[in-house]
């Protein structure tokens, strides 16, 4: 059963304080950097096809009605008059549409860079979850041989492993189990997302139609692009109640008072995280 999609952030599409990880996360990698490369070729050929019937018809009307075209009087100026505003307008479309190759190629190459930054900084804070864990794994251990040797208290139980491990040997991590650590993911991904919606605008102020200037807004004043806020999150498996078996011992099974307790119990390996999960929605 697929997750519930999480729901729409507050403010517009430019205001991006109240996103979370996930919504960013889904409205970027919902784009499709090819697509957006494609556009700008197609632009290209359209420009480049533009120009040549431009360059077409001004070779014509020379050879027409130019200073040694077979083709005076009234009629042919009349003719020539037609034929140059046609030039002019057909040159003008093609002019305005130059610097659009460009502009979206580099949109693409943005989108692509803010994808693997999401990637990466999912990716880091699952591995800080993972690691913090061990960390606790590891002071669970010590307290547990000091109580064992009579010289400590009880133990505190670490809680079950926050990350399961699919079928596929990928790893699924529960960021939202230290709160910190999410919010640090928070301001990451709001930072790229920031970043890239800048990056679209100063892309976006390049495209102009014909006879009309770039706009003189800064790029970091133009409107973000529009972003999807109400996709449902992949369907993943939740995490399960119990840790894997290769994971922490649940700390009912930890040694009995006065018996050494095994260093390899309660260690937890680092398996590279390829998938986080929060409260219950697949990321």
């Amino acid at each position: 059963m697929a997750p519930d999609p999480a729901p729409a952030p507050p403010g517009g599409a430019g205001d991006y304080a109240g996103w979370t990880w996930q919504q960013i996360q889904a409205a970027i990698n919902d784009g499709q950097p090819a697509t957006i490369h494609d556009a700008g070729t197609d632009f290209e050929d359209a420009r480049t096809k533009l120009d040549g019937v431009a360059k077409n018809a001004t070779h014509v009307r020379d050879t027409l009605t130019g200073p040694d075209g077979t083709w005076k009087g009234p009629a042919a100026d009349g003719f020539a008059g037609l034929i140059t505003k046609m030039i002019d307008d057909t040159q003008a479309h093609a002019d305005s549409l130059t610097p659009y190759k460009g502009a979206l190629d580099q949109a693409g190459d943005d989108l692509t860079d803010a994808q693997t930054a999401v990637a990466t900084a999912i990716t880091e804070a699952g591995q800080d979850t993972i690691d913090r864990y061990n960390d606790e794994v590891g002071a669970y251990n010590a307290a547990a041989q000091a109580y064992n040797a009579g010289t400590g208290p009880a133990p505190v139980d670490p809680g079950p492993a926050p990350y399961v491990q699919g079928a596929d040997g990928g790893t699924t991590v529960d960021v939202s189990r230290y709160p910190e650590i999410e919010a640090e993911l928070n301001e990451k991904m709001r930072e790229i997302i920031a970043k890239l919606a800048g990056q679209y605008g100063t892309a976006g102020g390049k495209l102009t139609e014909p006879g009309q200037e770039p706009p003189p807004t800064p790029a970091d004043e133009q409107p973000p692009p529009p972003l999807k806020d109400d996709v449902p999150a992949p369907d993943l498996p939740p995490p399960a109640d119990a840790a894997p078996a290769d994971a922490v011992p649940p700390p009912d099974q930890a040694p009995p008072p006065h018996q050494a307790a095994s260093s390899e119990e309660h260690t937890a390996e680092h398996p590279s995280p390829t998938q986080i999960w929060n409260s219950g929605v697949g990321v």
